[in-house]
């Protein structure tokens, strides 16, 4: 009687794992479908210049990604968060497929340019594992005018295998 109790809960058990994985492969073809809606709007400006998908609207600038998910590449995202005492905030989201993230630095690997002027982020989270997200932070300081800057470009060097990624705002 007990080894009868004992493959109905193996079956059970089967059939719950067969079912998850049915679940799971039916939302990953769907979120495969809305990337592919996402990446019709790609905007190159340059043979020089990384792709960047417009992403989500998430407040005063929209949020762009370069790179993709595959063995080799590292998918970044940028999201300027916008302005706090004269000092730019912008979010990253990193995914690495193959490698991990610990080796990048994304302070010095960034750089903002706007009206002529370059500038370092005076901080930046450093990234761990194989998907990460943090902020840095570009001071303007007092001399500055951000509230007419419109117009910048965050350019992130060093990655794989775009090595240079330009990311626009207009």
């Amino acid at each position: 009687m007990k080894d009868k109790v004992y493959i109905y809960y193996v079956f059970a058990a089967a059939l719950l794992l067969i079912l998850g994985l049915a679940i799971l492969q039916f939302r990953t073809m769907k979120t495969g479908e809305s990337a592919a809606a996402t990446t019709a709007d790609v905007e190159s400006v340059s043979k020089r210049e990384a792709r960047a998908v417009r992403f989500l609207k998430k407040g005063e600038f929209p949020s762009f990604v370069s790179g993709v998910m595959e063995p080799g590449n590292i998918r970044l995202e940028l999201s300027p968060e916008g302005f706090e005492k004269n000092r730019l905030e912008v979010r990253f989201f990193a995914n690495a497929h193959d490698q991990t993230l610990e080796t990048y630095d994304m302070a010095m690997m960034s750089t903002l340019k706007y009206d002529d002027r370059l500038l370092k982020p005076s901080y930046a989270d450093r990234m761990k594992g194989h998907h990460d997200s943090g902020l840095m932070f570009f001071d303007f300081g007092k001399l500055h005018d951000t509230s007419s800057l419109s117009t910048f470009t965050i350019t992130v060097q060093g990655l794989p295998s775009e090595e240079t990624r330009i990311f626009r705002w207009e």
